[in-house]
């Protein structure tokens, strides 16, 4: 057993001596507790190894070196058991620790020191139809962000939290940092885009002559991200650009893009001065007869600055720049007015009239010429439209001119026959009479028949 031991011994020649002995007993077998430390962010030296020996016999050696490597090594001693080596700032590898005692007894130990993968994170930004945000100078842009490597437990710089969804972001450049369980950090930067700012150029039209609701609105957009949709006073979106048949008023005409942004712009659509009216219906009229054309027209707003009648039978108008004239036609004829007001707008509006050429002519069947004061002569009666009668003659049964005037206005007694001849008194009788009428409208009418004379 180990331990002190002390010994006499008697020579023969009898002298004594002492013998003082230390038996130590020699653990063989070395025990090695040791922990590898990885490295903390890829590409650091910052690993570890520590080991202690828990069994063995003392005094120890060591050497370690970094396998592969004619850098990276080391040596020291151990003076106790369970006396703790740290060796730090160790890069990757596999390293190899070699421990010795005294009495030719090695430990060896093989061991790697291993390293997260890269830290690293993936943007994935908004879209919206190509650009990152969505309407110029907005804030509505986020980006996703995916981690990578590392060591689990990410920590964003932007937010300052776990949160990968970073959001409100405006267009420009952004540096974004990520940090890990490890607090290794990594540094990226995205630059995120908007569209150019929506603009839009409206033309608004005035209404013109040919209607109060002929204004007329178009907008040309540019800008943003086509398509385009378009809305007058709050409508419905439309995809057409041209918005027609606008009365007077203010309006505002708001663009849409494909991302929702809007602008909207305003003008006013002023209406000329239109001068409505309507003409009596087409009308007949008897010959001789004069009519007065009326005109329903009523809005004493309107200036008119010009009256204008026309016609086929011009000479007929009594006026052509008042509003009703009177006419007196002796044929068919149509008339046009022409209104037009202080903005130069004109309308147009027409009437016809048709004569109706009932011929007025009449001539007794019979007359008593007894002096009673009835029907006494015989005549000939008509109306206005007569402008003479030419020729009058009465002819005896035989055919002799008994009676004869010309050139003379009908319903004139001073030219009737009064049932003698040269201031003798007819019998009883039939005669023949003649008559060549003219009339107003130039036509000529010769007229025949039989008159009788009763006593």
């Amino acid at each position: 057993e180990p331990g002190n031991y002390s010994k006499e011994i008697l020579s023969d020649l009898y002298c004594d001596s002492t013998v003082n002995l230390t038996l130590n007993v020699v653990i063989c077998t070395i025990n090695v507790n040791e922990e590898f430390m990885p490295v903390a962010c890829h590409g650091e030296s910052s690993g570890s190894i520590s080991f202690s020996i828990e069994n063995g016999t003392t005094p120890f050696t060591y050497d370690y070196e970094l396998l592969g490597s004619n850098t990276i090594s080391g040596n020291g001693s151990i003076s106790a058991l369970n006396e703790s080596i740290q060796i730090d700032n160790l890069p990757v590898g596999t390293y190899s620790i070699t421990i010795n005692d005294n009495f030719g007894n090695t430990a060896i130990v093989v061991k790697a020191i291993t390293q997260p993968d890269p830290l690293s994170f993936e943007f994935i930004p908004s879209d919206y139809n190509g650009f990152n945000i969505s309407c110029n100078n907005g804030a509505d842009g986020f980006l996703d962000l995916h981690p990578e490597g590392g060591t689990p437990g990410y920590l964003y710089s932007n937010n300052g939290s776990s949160n990968n969804a970073i959001q409100n972001l405006e267009a420009g450049l952004h540096e974004l940092t990520m940090s890990d369980a490890n607090d290794c950090t990594v540094t990226q930067s995205i630059v995120l885009t908007e569209p150019n700012p929506l603009q839009v150029a409206v033309n608004f039209s005035n209404a013109n002559c040919t209607s109060t609701n002929s204004g007329q609105a178009e907008a040309i957009a540019e800008g943003g991200v086509s398509p385009y949709s378009y809305s007058l006073n709050g409508s419905t979106w439309q995809t057409e650009a041209i918005f027609s048949n606008l009365a007077a008023g203010v309006y505002d005409l708001s663009i849409q893009d494909a991302n929702g942004c809007t602008i909207t712009e305003t003008g006013e659509i002023t209406a000329p001065q239109i001068p409505v009216f309507d003409l009596s219906p087409d009308t007949t009229i008897v010959l001789g007869n004069d009519f007065s054309l009326f005109v329903n027209y009523n809005d004493t707003e309107i200036e008119l600055t010009e009256i204008f009648w026309t016609s086929n039978d011009i000479e007929s108008l009594s006026c052509t720049d008042c509003l009703n004239p009177t006419i007196f036609s002796l044929n068919n004829a149509t008339y046009y007015l022409s209104l037009t007001s202080s903005d130069n707008c004109t309308q147009t509006d027409s009437i016809k009239v048709i004569i109706d050429k009932v011929r007025t002519f009449h001539s007794p069947t019979a007359f008593t010429p007894n002096n009673d004061g009835l029907n006494d002569s015989f005549y000939i009666l008509g109306g206005k439209d007569i402008v003479e009668i030419k020729a009058f003659k009465v002819f005896s049964r035989w055919g002799k001119v008994i009676f004869e005037q010309s050139n003379f206005q009908p319903n004139d007694q001073s030219f009737a026959w009064d049932g003698n001849n040269n201031e003798q008194s007819l019998e009883m009788g039939v005669y023949v009479w003649y008559a060549n009428v003219e009339y107003i409208d130039g036509e000529t009418i010769v007229y025949k028949g039989n008159v009788t004379l009763i006593r």
